[in-house]
């Protein structure tokens, strides 16, 4: 399985240390014998830990055309920024 997605976000900065991203996306997926393509649209929410780490959690519905299925699917993951 392959996958490539692209995004275009655009920010928002709700408080100083609290960021959101909205946007949408546009994902193909190639399997062994069939391709997808996806249409995705998602949020970034980043909450500050402590210093340059913070968390950042992305819920994104996505709609596969091929399998006809909508999705919902939430990230975390860390965010460490070096300045």
């Amino acid at each position: 399985m392959v996958a490539l997605a692209v995004d275009a976000l655009y920010p928002l900065n709700l408080d100083p240390n609290l960021k959101l991203d909205v946007g949408l996306g546009l994902g193909v997926i190639v399997l062994s014998a069939a391709t997808d393509v996806q249409l995705r649209a998602l949020a970034g929410f980043e909450f500050p830990l402590q210093g340059n780490l913070a968390l950042r959690a992305e819920p994104t519905l996505a709609y596969s055309f091929s399998a006809q299925q909508a999705s919902l699917s939430v990230l975390f993951g860390p965010r460490l920024y070096f300045r």
